[in-house]
């Protein structure tokens, strides 16, 4: 949330990259999907890629 809050946006590679040691892809991907299902990050489509 701190990295999102920071950078106003970010995709998950970019989640990735500002984190020291960041876990798997997917883990990344899951943990901002339930975010979002909480209401606390939406996400939109810019290049085929999900920005939140």
């Amino acid at each position: 949330m701190d990295i999102l809050h920071q950078r106003g946006s970010a995709t998950v590679a970019g989640v990735m990259e500002a984190l020291p040691d960041p876990p798997s892809y997917s883990a990344v991907r899951a943990t901002l999907r339930v975010l979002e299902g909480k209401g606390q990050v939406m996400h939109s489509a810019e290049d085929r890629k999900s920005v939140v």
